[in-house]
């Protein structure tokens, strides 16, 4: 990838900095967009079964959910910001539970 596709990517997805890996987000979304997930589940799926959070490390990871008074993680998942993002770009539907993302650890942060 150049800095020219980056630049690009950045600008025809309107993404502010926010602190994201924009070079992992367009080599994941590059990678997945052919595969034609119509549900996030699916696609989170995916990352999961082919282990992806080891080669995009920056923008996946676990996350922590809440519903109820009950906390739960889920491993191979995205932040909410990278989750909008990719869940837009691909006009991906959602699953339509009442739970919420209360924390995320990137797998870049943890040590293996």
């Amino acid at each position: 990838m150049t800095n020219a596709d980056l630049i690009a990517f950045k600008q025809e997805q309107v993404l502010a900095d926010e602190g994201l890996n924009h070079e992992e987000l367009y080599c994941l979304l590059k990678e997945v967009k052919p595969t034609g997930f119509q549900r996030s589940p699916d696609l989170s799926y995916y990352i999961r079964k082919r282990q992806l959070g080891f080669k995009y490390p920056n923008i996946s990871g676990v996350i922590t959910m809440h519903f109820s008074g009950e906390c739960w993680k889920f491993k191979g998942r995205f932040p909410f910001n990278i989750y909008r993002i990719v869940c837009s770009i691909l006009a991906l539907s959602k699953n339509g539970g009442h739970a919420r993302v209360v924390g995320f650890k990137s797998y870049s942060s943890m040590a293996y």
